[in-house]
């Protein structure tokens, strides 16, 4: 009933209409963080009572948390930004404030209500907001200003609903950018969304029935910076048609059964999603009930389409692969660093660029005489020989992204004992398919471990010892002495490690970057499967005052060496579901309608491992947060509160990698009339 693709629930927000409530209401609020924030809203109904409009407005400007630079993990990510952002289109600068911290958002909507008469309401709104500020994703960290006008047309008329919606992304060329890559990202999008939908009763409203279909459809113009090859072809749209029924078997019991069938045009696939539960009701302060519910989820667009620069590291760049494609190495080839080697067939380099390259380095400092260094360079033709690369990982190919599913089993529990204690208790197991993963890297680095002795090798068996000596050359003191430097050239002098030296690029691999790419790519989780559990209570002391407390928890959130695709020969990777697989809350509550009001909330997560791109794959530690409210309402609609999050200044993450989060005070006043 929520549309295609709800794979993981929902957030539904409802907004108060203007038939329910009217007048004008503002708040304004301030705090550390140079948090600024002011909301208006007003509303009203017209004299003859059929119609009602609403207006609201925000304005809001607040610090982000800046990165540390004396943290390892923080300044690394710091290091990788460009130190200015230039256009992809233009080359123009665009800024070089890097990274900048300032959030600042705003926006309005006007809406419009028209009942004719008691079935039927006809709502029209529109509106715009813009939103400034860091954004973090598992492509990197960058920074958005682009507005987003929108609008949208409802009715409801008896069992009758049927909306229209559209916005625009405004994401033209400087208006949204990554630091580590340096290069604006356009992303001008038009999104169009129309639904159809009919409820009605069968034999006195004992069977109920809903039907109805939706449509999606997501154009997307980057100008070739995020799509890349993908331009001409990434219309998203996702139709779909669904039902749902429920049955009353008794006073008691009643069943519930649906289903969606969905074409999701991109991928060329279709998706069967059915859904049955059971509701029992002894009375009306418990209920249970019993699910089963199949969801599929799509690739995003970005997901699919995706073909663009996510940083420069100097050597090579780092490149993400959407899925619509296929990610292969059928034809290996290694690209090297060291200068004037190039590119290779299969997991390694010659020796003989490499012989050229330390013999003018050697001729250069005047380790050789001019005549023998001659000698040596017009003997590279000779060198010859290969020497065997070692990888830092197997190579991660996939086919084409797939459509990912869940098989969710569900028994729950909601009830109220005394009219004092309520309880809520869900327990589920969860089995997934083709989980869409965050990018991985697709592409292996390659190490040379033994270049100097192979290098040793090809001077030994390629020069000859007597012609040598005419240049008073002794070929085996060369061999040794080239062997040396090649070995500081392939080993790390203070670890004993080899040094990175090159990579190996996929077959599907940009044709026209300025740099190697070291290919990072979305993979399918062939499959993993977790129980969960939910535990909800709270108690009620009085009207006014009450605590409680919740858990979630989970039976896994880390699986080691999942496969990533259906291949006979698939590879495995490390997947994580980015949360915590144990978190606690703890409070109370004083909220009476008018006077004193006050809360205390304590939270806490134990640790977990998050998975979530290169910059954000590590382990994020456990917290407990405590934050404290208190405020007072006035009988005159005036209402003053303040609250402090993490008030005991719990220097904390959210995930890894991202800035430390410390404590913060936010003043606000609100008043209605």
């Amino acid at each position: 009933l929520y549309g295609p693709g709800v794979e993981a629930g929902i957030v539904h927000f409802i907004s108060k209409s203007p038939f329910d409530e009217q007048g004008t209401s503002i708040s304004l609020s301030g705090g550390t963080r140079n948090t600024l924030q002011a909301s208006l809203r007003h509303a009203g109904v017209s004299s003859n009572g059929k119609f009602g409009y609403k207006f609201t407005g925000y304005y809001r400007k607040a610090r982000d948390w800046e990165i540390d630079s004396t943290d390892a993990v923080e300044a690394a990510h710091l290091a990788s930004f460009q130190p200015r952002i230039v256009s992809s289109l233009t080359g123009d600068v665009i800024t070089e404030k890097i990274p900048d911290y300032d959030l600042e958002s705003m926006g309005f909507t006007g809406t419009l209500v028209f009942r004719p008469n008691k079935e039927t309401t006809i709502t029209t709104l529109g509106g715009w907001s813009v939103g400034k500020g860091l954004f973090r994703t598992a492509q990197g960290e960058g920074y958005t200003a682009a507005p987003r006008p929108f609008g949208q047309v409802r009715v409801q008329s008896g069992g009758f609903f049927g909306q229209a919606f559209w916005s625009y992304h405004a994401g033209k060329d400087g208006k949204s950018f990554l630091y580590p890559s340096g290069l604006t990202t356009i992303t001008e999008s038009h999104q169009v969304e129309g639904q159809l939908q009919y409820n009605f009763d069968i034999d006195e409203d004992r069977f109920n029935i809903v039907v109805g279909s939706d449509y999606r459809l997501n154009t997307i113009d980057s100008k070739y910076t995020v799509h890349g090859r993908w331009e001409d072809q990434d219309n998203y749209t996702i139709v779909g048609i669904y039902g749902q029924g429920e049955m009353k078997l008794s006073k008691q019991l009643d069943l519930v059964g649906a289903a969606r069938l969905d074409r999701f045009q991109a991928l060329k696939a279709t998706a069967f999603s059915p859904r049955l539960g059971l509701v029992y009701k002894p009375t009306p302060k418990h209920t249970v009930r019993a699910t089963f519910n199949r969801a599929f989820g799509a690739p995003t667009a970005l997901n699919l389409f995706a073909d663009l620069p996510l940083a420069n590291q100097g050597a090579f760049l780092l490149h993400l692969l959407g899925g619509v494609d296929e990610v292969t190495f059928d034809d290996p080839q290694t690209t090297s660093f060291i200068p004037g080697v190039g590119q290779y067939e299969g997991i390694g380099i010659g020796v003989q660029p490499v012989y050229a390259l330390i013999t003018q380095q050697l001729a250069g400092k005047g380790v050789l005489p001019e005549s023998a260094a001659n000698y040596l360079l017009s003997q590279a033709g000779n060198v010859n020989g290969f020497s065997p690369g070692l990888l830092t990982q197997t190579p991660l190919s996939r086919p084409r992204l797939q459509l990912s599913n869940s098989d969710m089993y569900e028994l729950g529990y909601k009830g109220l004992f005394a009219d004092k204690l309520g309880v809520g208790v869900d327990f589920y197991y969860n089995k997934r398919k083709n989980v869409v993963s965050a990018p991985f890297q697709a592409s292996p680095l390659v190490m040379q471990p033994t270049l100097g002795a192979d290098l040793a090798n090809a001077i030994l068996s390629g020069l000859d010892p007597e012609e040598a000596a005419k240049y008073g050359l002794n070929l085996e003191e060369i061999a040794k002495l080239y062997a040396g430097v090649a070995y500081s050239i392939a080993i790390d002098q203070q670890t004993g490690q080899p040094n990175v030296l090159g990579l190996i690029q996929s077959d599907q691999a940009p044709e026209n970057s300025p740099l190697p790419t070291l290919d990072l790519a979305y993979y399918n989780i062939k499959e993993i499967d977790y129980f969960g559990l939910d535990v909800s209570l709270k108690y009620y002391f009085s009207t006014d005052l009450s605590a409680y407390g919740n858990l979630s928890w989970l039976s896994q959130s880390y699986f080691e060496d999942v496969e990533v695709s259906d291949n006979e020969n698939s590879s495995t990777t490390d997947f994580s579901l980015n949360v915590p697989d144990t978190k606690l809350k703890f409070g109370i509550e004083l909220n009476p309608e008018f006077g004193l009001n006050s809360f205390l909330l304590v939270r806490y997560q134990n640790k977990w491992k998050s998975v979530n791109g290169l910059p954000w794959t590590g382990p994020v530690e456990s917290y407990v947060v405590t934050d404290i409210g208190l405020g007072y309402a006035f009988r005159n609609g005036l209402r003053l509160n303040a609250t402090v999050t993490n008030v005991l200044q719990e220097k904390y993450r959210a995930f890894y990698g991202a800035p430390k989060i410390g404590r913060q005070l936010i003043a606000r006043l609100y008043y209605h009339f």
